[in-house]
């Protein structure tokens, strides 16, 4: 690649001929002489945002606009946007001003120019999204809930609004799958989905993993690392052709928080 150039990149992923997965990038440099490894569709697959959509979470004066996308990669080294067509999979997102709901979209994840009250307030969005697990192993469901504040705009035009989200990193192999019965190793980091800095700072990370698709969960210790990411460690279960679901959570002394919940986010081999 041409050193310096901004990169912005897709793919689709074909599965048996139906619902074309597809993935977008956030714009990239590359120096000479470097190597970069990009991991596109990657296992614990979770709504996330990427600036190549143009539309982020955003205000306007007294209005909001959220779009994000439901089948996003964990990984962050791209800043992966997923998403699969438009009505073809159950999605649903409920969007609320406190314990009022001003929103509610049963169709896809996305709420566009919707008035709210004037003023700093927070407020609640609630995605749930599936997809059929005879077509995609892996991540057939998710819900995820994030809290953030957001005050009157006084702009020409939409401004992003910082929420609060996470990365996982947990090394798999081509498929998605881990050793059964290995102990694995997991890293967990809360980014901001407009490309900047959450207000506050990350008072708490937590993480269970569940094995028979979210009927029970176990907890996994964290210990705050460098760089922003929190790790712990936990040994799969040991029997092959099972999976590893995963509940995580971060907070922010602010009022900003996120909770993911992915049904089946790694296979066991």
């Amino acid at each position: 690649m041409t050193p310096g150039q901004v990169w912005r990149e897709f793919h689709t992923q074909g599965v048996d001929g139906t619902l074309p997965w597809s993935m977008v990038s956030g714009d990239n440099t590359y120096a000479k002489g470097s190597t970069t490894r990009l991991d596109w569709f990657a296992p614990a697959t979770r709504p996330g945002q990427s600036e190549s959509f143009g539309v982020y979470n955003s205000r306007w004066q007294n209005y909001m606009t959220w779009n994000v996308q439901a089948w996003a990669s964990a990984s962050d080294r791209m800043r992966l946007g997923g998403y699969l067509p438009w009505g073809e999979t159950p999605s649903r997102l409920q969007m609320f001003q406190g314990d009022r709901l001003i929103h509610d979209n049963r169709v896809s994840g996305d709420m566009q120019w919707q008035e709210v009250p004037a003023g700093k307030l927070p407020y609640r969005a609630v995605l749930d999204a599936e997809r059929p697990g005879d077509v995609f192993r892996l991540s057939t469901r998710t819900h995820t809930e994030w809290t953030f504040m957001s005050d009157t705009v006084d702009s020409d035009s939409f401004e992003p609004f910082s929420v609060l989200n996470l990365d996982y990193e947990l090394e798999s192999d081509l498929h998605g799958d881990l050793k059964a019965g290995g102990k694995q190793q997991i890293a967990l980091k809360p980014v901001s989905m407009d490309l900047g800095t959450v207000p506050g700072t990350v008072a708490a990370v937590a993480l269970e993993v569940s094995y028979d698709d979210g009927a029970t969960w176990q907890k996994v210790s964290l210990a705050k690392g460098a760089g922003g990411s929190w790790t712990g460690s936990f040994t799969a279960d040991r029997k092959p052709g099972g999976f590893v679901s995963l509940r995580a959570s971060a907070a922010t002394d602010s009022g900003y928080s996120v909770k993911n919940e992915i049904i089946r986010a790694y296979g066991l081999r």
